[in-house]
């Protein structure tokens, strides 16, 4: 996440990743999934000028949740209606090419799971990835974190 971390730290923005201990590693597409991840974390700082970007992850159940929560505007209803659909960009997302949210969604799908997002009533997003835990490998060691 250092790549984050710099440009949240170039905005004036914290940033902040919650792992719980002892989380289970899943099996995935994980340079495919680290691109939803990047896209997320990147739009969220992206669209935030002030407060911060917080990535929790958490097993519940069987399935893995990843949330990224921000500070930021939030998403207008008339925004919200598009903003999965391929090449839709903002006026402020001027020179992206509207395919990130879109290319999410559909990897986050053929790993099997969900990607949505809602507004905070507190003001910003909060896009949640649930993917299944159907194939677990057994708790993180410390030499996987690396």
């Amino acid at each position: 996440m250092g790549i984050v971390e710099s440009l949240a730290k170039t905005k004036g923005i914290a940033f902040r990743a919650e792992v719980p201990p002892g989380l289970p590693v899943g099996h995935g597409d994980d340079k495919r999934l680290t691109q939803v991840l990047l896209n997320l974390v990147g739009n969220a700082i992206k669209f935030t000028d002030h407060g911060e970007v917080r990535v929790a992850v958490a097993q519940v159940d069987k399935t893995f949740h990843v949330s990224v929560h921000d500070t930021g505007p939030g998403i207008a209803p008339d925004v919200a209606a598009h903003l999965f659909q391929p090449f839709f960009t903002t006026r402020a997302a001027a020179g992206g090419s509207g395919l990130g949210l879109w290319l999410s969604r559909a990897i986050v799908e053929e790993e099997g799971g969900t990607l949505a997002f809602r507004n905070r009533p507190e003001g910003g997003a909060v896009f949640t990835v649930e993917l299944p835990r159907s194939q677990v490998r057994g708790p993180r060691s410390a030499a996987a974190n690396g």
